[in-house]
């Protein structure tokens, strides 16, 4: 028996229950409970394992399926059957379970995740980012799945203003580069010195006149879309 004690624990079921803190109990491969406060050892097995989340958020039910190509390779070569089949065959899908990214989903895969009543959280700026791939939103849609939008943590959008974002290691200059290279853009630059000299302060540029480029940038984009719609 595993148990999960101290995090914030986001549920899936009809209620949404939000229990800060909470535990989450599995055994084998059942959830079997879930709720507020921290775990009696005296009330489960001696043996149990307990896993100190706190400071995390725990969202039982929460699976990905299906991200990439390679997680599907992989699935058929340990399983002989694709990611969501061995889902379906185990249990693990249903009205309580919301499965993240689902990009390679078969007809087969659809026609499981209508009867059993999934949901699909939608990772559009995660899949572009890794270049996984495109969901098949619209057949998804069409088949009376339950789709929602998800973003897959602030480290996968390009996004260094999220509070999500992992913290800077104080001190650690390698982990503060390592953030620059890999999400931040240009809305994270304030001021821009190239050879001892200010080229931009406060977001504003020293040197070009920002609003006649901007007029211009827009004016040839007003051509560019007059003439596709010709």
């Amino acid at each position: 028996m595993i148990v999960i004690a101290g995090g914030t624990v986001l549920t899936v079921d009809d209620a949404d229950h939000v229990y800060a803190p909470g535990h989450v109990v599995l055994d084998g491969d059942r959830i079997t409970a879930v709720g507020p406060g921290s775990y009696d050892p005296a009330s489960g097995r001696a043996d149990a394992e307990v896993i100190n989340a706190t400071g995390m958020v725990v969202l039982p039910g929460l699976i990905d399926l299906h991200e990439s190509l390679t997680e599907v390779e992989n699935s058929k070569e340990r399983f002989g059957r694709r990611p969501t089949e061995v889902a379906y065959e185990a249990g693990l899908l249903g009205p309580r379970t919301v499965a993240a990214h689902c990009v390679w989903l078969s007809d087969t895969e659809l026609g499981m995740m209508r009867e059993t009543g999934t949901q699909i959280a939608h990772n559009p700026s995660s899949n572009a980012k890794l270049g996984n791939g495109i969901a098949r939103v619209p057949e998804m849609l069409a088949a009376g799945i339950n789709v929602g939008l998800g973003h897959d943590a602030a480290e996968s959008t390009n996004n260094t203003r999220s509070p999500m974002f992992t913290p800077l290691v104080p001190g650690d200059r390698a982990h503060l580069y390592s953030h620059l290279v890999y999400a931040a853009n240009g809305s994270a630059v304030d001021t821009t010195i190239v050879d001892g000299r200010v080229l931009m302060r406060g977001r504003r540029l020293l040197t070009m006149d920002e609003d006649r480029i901007l007029a211009e940038a827009n004016a040839g984009f007003t051509r560019i879309v007059d003439r596709i719609n010709g």
